[in-house]
């Protein structure tokens, strides 16, 4: 039984190349990770069975792939967390993955979330995925990812210091709706 659960997310901007896994491992490794959100995979069906099986043994995948270029998001639940999987949802563009598991007799919804870089297309994804929560979830939500996205006009400055972004309502309205919380406020 593991008395919390260290949660980290990043986007890696493909993990294709061997160094970089290795690198990742090495990094995921020191942060004392139980739960990894991974975004912008680059990985392909052939990716985990040849290397992620090897590299990453101590390490069960969950993935919504993306293409070899582009796109991919990974969830990975470390060996130390004694968990059931309930069931998964992913789109088939590398855009989200959601995960229904037990810990202890508790259940959670892991969503990983890599989100459209144009507003347009951000905010029609925020929707589709307030829909996929609303319709699948079935614990507590842990969201996390890339959301290419702010929640209000402070989270986000230029390099002299003044606010340059206004928020997409996309964002906004899944926080809302889902009553989700931004952990970075609550530090």
């Amino acid at each position: 039984m593991i008395n919390h659960i260290h949660f980290l997310s990043l986007n890696v901007q493909g993990l294709r190349d061997r160094l970089k896994r290795s690198r990742l491992k090495e990094y995921i490794d020191t942060q004392n990770a139980h739960i990894v959100y991974l975004q912008e995979t680059h990985f392909t069906n052939d990716i985990t069975v040849k290397w992620l099986l090897q590299e990453f043994s101590e390490w069960s995948f969950f993935h919504s792939f993306g293409t070899s270029n582009s796109r991919g998001c990974s969830i990975l639940i470390h060996s130390s967390v004694k968990f059931d999987v309930i069931d998964i949802h992913s789109d088939t563009v590398g855009r989200y993955i959601l995960l229904n598991i037990t810990i202890d007799n508790n259940t959670y919804t892991l969503l990983n979330i890599y989100a459209y870089n144009d507003a347009c297309s951000r905010n029609n994804f925020f929707q589709k995925t307030s829909k996929l929560l609303t319709e699948n979830a079935q614990g507590l939500i842990i969201c996390g990812g890339d959301m290419n996205d702010i929640l209000n006009s402070s989270d986000r400055y230029n390099s002299n210091h003044t606010k340059c972004f206004k928020p997409g309502k996309g964002l906004q309205q899944l926080t809302k709706s889902h009553k989700l919380v931004d952990v970075w406020t609550k530090i």
